[in-house]
């Protein structure tokens, strides 16, 4: 089985995008409005930045896993 690539991404509340932080690839940054929007852009980042860095080993399927961190302040009633 393949290794899964597991990203995990942060909410910016003040820019309003999702963005990666220390990922499993090297140069496989991205940030987007939306965590759809930013699964869609690490997808082909994975693949181009595995194939760059001689790191693809011929893998017809790279699995990648996003977790997601969103900081919310409740208010209390």
């Amino acid at each position: 089985m393949d290794e899964t690539f597991v990203f995990d991404v942060f909410w910016d509340n003040e820019a309003e995008v999702w963005y990666t932080y220390e990922t499993p690839v090297q140069g496989a940054m991205a940030k987007a409005p939306t965590l759809d929007e930013l699964y869609s852009k690490l997808s082909v980042i994975v693949s181009e930045m595995l194939q760059m860095n001689n790191e693809d080993h011929g893998r017809s399927k790279l699995p990648i896993m996003v977790k997601a961190f969103k900081e919310t302040v409740l208010e209390t009633v």
